[in-house]
């Protein structure tokens, strides 16, 4: 018996392994993009920059306390003095340590009290604890659970004067006695301003100027409010813009005093105490996550944002009829904050690059000084003369801030859990939590 065989035509591959190598090229292609330096910049800005004063116009004196996200000036920048510029062998001396909970709000320090948002089963906290020994004060619960792509609230505190203001991730806002944790007043964003959920939860934390609570919800019409601080009415709204993840910050820029939004698909500036809208500067992300929180310099506003958005410096000018204008100076792919922001020091900026610690020049907007990648995705500060980093895996470093190179002056492990939230320096002290634990480090010379 003969079998008959079917023989391959002359000159064809088999197919599986060309489709194969045609996904893997377009794979390394697009990630050879991803990463590429690229940068596009408007030469004249770029001059204008060289010459430009980036000093803060209104940064006011420097505080020892950290009461609100990010610190005194929404900079994450702490005064250095009296700080050990090098750590022991094993790290800073632990003071003592609490049990937290689920969540990502950072903590805020003022008057010897500590506060911050955790999950604790089905309800989230207020918590209040003493900032010198970890003893709590008080606590607040009410129902309420977010669980997408981690679990708890994302906003942090804000002390200010006699009361703190806390919004949980499901849209509950409340202004609190800060020494006794008793009820001022209650907003359901949702319910009372008809807010949409965000797809990660609420995390704008909330900025108080004067009389006034200020915040972005994203509610059609009202996406940007100012609530009376002692009654919760809303006194003005404004904008249609979808709710962002990120925080607003209060600066003087281009001669007008201002409140800087980075919303769900622009950049912003509204009057404080009356809401008109001064200029406006579009940066689109996927998901509508720009997280960063806009870090003014001069007459100069950078942002920032992850899944490849990137970052831009951008610069605020009156034209001829005296109306502010947004020009955009650079545009690159060099500093992606997927969840954290930026610092900057002298005249470059250190962040996180997504997983990579980097180091730009703020005047240039490139190339890349260094970048550095044990600590995954982190956060950082500023303090004195010095960079805190806290990696996502709890690795705690202290890094010259040199564009020179990466240089680690002590590196020590404080936390087991997921470190997603910048730490907060006061007194002295170092705050670090986890998805579990509270940590208070002493960072004070001897």
């Amino acid at each position: 018996m003969v079998f008959r065989t079917r023989k391959q035509r002359p000159g064809r591959a088999p197919l599986m392994p060309l489709l194969l190598m045609g996904a893997f090229l377009v794979l390394a292609g697009y990630e050879f993009w991803v990463n590429s330096d690229r940068q596009e910049q408007d030469d004249s800005e770029m001059g204008d920059l060289e010459k430009a004063n980036l000093k803060l116009s209104d940064g006011g004196p420097a505080s020892k306390d950290w009461p609100q996200w990010r610190g005194l000036h929404r900079d994450a920048v702490a005064p250095g003095d009296g700080l050990m510029t090098d750590w022991p062998e094993g790290g800073p001396p632990v003071l003592w340590t609490a049990r937290g909970g689920e969540g990502f709000s950072s903590l805020a320090i003022a008057d010897g009290r500590l506060f911050t948002l955790v999950q604790d089963d089905d309800d989230e906290v207020v918590l209040c604890l003493d900032a010198e020994n970890g003893r709590r004060l008080w606590r607040f619960p009410y129902p309420s659970r977010f669980t997408r792509d981690g679990i708890g609230p994302r906003a942090t505190p804000t002390i200010a004067g006699k009361h703190v203001f806390t919004l949980g991730a499901r849209g509950h806002l409340y202004c609190l006695e800060a020494a006794t944790g008793k009820k001022v007043w209650h907003r359901d964003l949702c319910a009372d301003l008809g807010a949409p959920l965000p797809t990660w939860g609420f995390a704008c934390s909330p900025l108080v100027d004067g009389d006034l609570a200020l915040l972005h919800t994203g509610a059609p019409g009202k996406s940007v409010v100012a609530l009376d601080r002692r009654t919760g009415y809303v006194q003005w709204k404004a904008l249609d813009d979808p709710a962002g993840y990120s925080s607003p910050v209060l600066s003087t820029v281009a001669g007008e005093r201002q409140v800087v939004f980075l919303t769900g698909t622009a950049l912003v500036g509204l009057e404080p105490q009356k809401g008109r809208l001064l200029w406006r500067f579009p940066f689109e992300t996927p998901h509508e996550a720009n997280a960063a929180t806009p870090l003014v310099r001069g007459d100069y506003i950078f942002v920032s944002a992850g899944y490849n958005q990137g970052c831009a410096l951008v610069r605020l000018v009156k034209n001829r009829d005296g109306a502010l204008e947004a020009r955009q100076v650079y545009k690159n792919n060099l500093m992606r904050n997927h969840f954290s922001s930026s610092v900057v020091h002298g005249e470059h900026l250190y962040g996180f690059d997504e997983g990579y610690l980097t180091c730009l020049p703020f005047r240039k907007g490139r190339p890349r000084a260094w970048k550095e990648g044990k600590f995954h995705r982190g956060t950082l500060l500023v303090a004195g003369d010095q960079l805190i980093v806290l990696g996502e895996n709890g690795l705690l470093a202290l890094v010259e801030p040199t564009p020179d190179e990466y240089r680690e002056k002590a590196m020590c492990k404080v936390a087991d859990g997921r470190c997603w939230t910048v730490p907060a320096l006061a007194q002295g002290r170092l705050y670090v939590r986890d998805d579990e634990r509270i940590i208070c480090l002493d960072l004070r010379k001897k």
